[in-house]
This record gives structure tokens, sequence and C-alpha cells, in this order.
């Protein structure tokens, strides 16, 4: 079972990783970008929750967010999208959104998604289930 620490952690390494190779490579020699992307975005910072409630159940809504332009390298946001047209214009490097797409990061949501939906909803499922065969067998016994 997978953490969302551990997700977090794999969507930073994966968008360092894709920084360092293929045409984005000179987004890793060209600056610091590197770096502050890998110390800025830690779990913490990148793992967002609120909770959704529902009529019996608390839901909470989790999100993961990569910042592309941390303090210290804020033209990040112009190598994962480019900037515009003209002379001097970077193309976009994407790294961010390669990173995304990547089936290690897909896997690791995957096994947090199984041991998260084992550990908070099958319990409730259950809790339902019981709930409903009580409702049952009373509604038996009044007749």
């Amino acid at each position: 079972m997978k953490t969302l620490e551990e997700v977090a952690e794999t969507f930073v390494k994966l968008s360092q990783l894709y920084m360092i190779s293929g045409p984005w490579k000179p987004a890793y020699k060209t600056g610091n970008l590197y770096r502050t992307i890998g110390s800025y975005n830690t779990a913490a910072q990148m793992i967002k929750s609120a909770a959704t409630t529902t009529t019996e159940f608390q839901i909470p809504q989790q999100t993961i967010s990569l910042q592309l332009s941390p303090p210290g390298a804020t033209y990040g946001i112009y190598v994962e999208k480019g900037n515009g047209t003209g002379v001097g214009a970077g193309k976009p490097r994407p790294f961010a959104e390669q990173a995304s797409k990547d089936p290690l990061l897909k896997k690791t949501i995957d096994a947090y998604m199984g041991g998260y939906i084992e550990k908070n909803y099958i319990p409730v499922i259950e809790i339902g289930i019981k709930r409903a065969f009580k409702n049952l067998d009373a509604e038996r016994a009044a007749r």
C-alpha cells in the first residue's frame, strides 16, 4: 500500500527526471529549476485536503499540486509551457505534464487508491450492509 506522500514524491522525482532527459535537458543545464522544484515541492507543500460531506459520511477530497514556478525559479512555468513567439522564444518543455502521464505515477496512484479504498471504504460498506440486514430483520419481525 502506498501513501499519498509517496505519490507526491514520485511526481516530483519523475518531473525532475523528465527535466534532465531528452529534449528537456536544457531546463536542467541552464539554471536551478531542477534543484528548486525538488526542494520546494515537498509532500506537505503539495497535498491539499478538504472534507466533502454526504448525507452520512465525510469523504476527504485530496489534490496534489506541483508548483512549476517555486520561489527562486519563477521562470519554471515558461520552461513547462513555453514563452511565446518571436526572437528568443522558448519552446515548451513539459516536464511536469510528461511526469503526470508516466506509467510509474499511474501505478503508484493505483497502489495508493487500492489501499485507501480497502482502509476507508470497505468498513463503511460493511457497516451499510449490516444496517440493511438489521432493518430487514426488523421489518420481518414486525410482520
